[in-house]
Parts: structure tokens; C-alpha cells; sequence
């Protein structure tokens, strides 16, 4: 599920960091959001349907996954 060639994470600026992939080359822009306290790989079943056809973006939320955690009270 590596989205970047490479291999290299791609990350959102700032803090805390949000691990990000993106998925699909064309048509309308989605962006998937998961309940909290899950991954974005749980979407792997929709992305590999919906990728032909749409622009898909997955994250994992603070503190899960590959993202850093969120300081504090949410």
C-alpha cells in the first residue's frame, strides 16, 4: 500500500504529524474518513474499487497507526 515511490510516508505539516496516502489519478477527489481509532487501511476494500475512477486520500488519525499522537483532550 505504498502510495509514494520509494517507499517514503508522506506526512501533513505541522503537529502533530498525520500519515497520509493517496490513491487513483482521475476523476472527482475523496477523501475517506475512518471512525476514530482506526487506520486508514481499513478502506483498502472501497479504495481498490473506487481508484479506478476517483482521486482517493486515507489517513490514519492521531495517535494511530503511523500518525503521531494529539496532545491532550480531543
Amino acid at each position: 500500500w505504498a502510495c509514494t515511490p520509494g517507499g517514503e510516508m508522506p506526512y501533513t505539516e505541522g503537529s502533530p504529524r498525520i500519515f497520509y496516502e493517496t490513491h487513483g489519478e482521475g476523476g472527482p477527489a475523496v477523501l475517506m474518513c475512518m471512525g476514530l481509532g482506526m487506520r486508514g487501511l481499513v478502506w483498502r476494500p472501497q479504495v481498490e474499487d473506487l481508484q479506478a475512477d476517483h482521486r482517493l486520500v486515507t489517513y490514519d488519525n492521531p495517535g494511530i497507526g503511523e500518525s503521531e499522537d494529539h496532545p491532550g483532550f480531543y
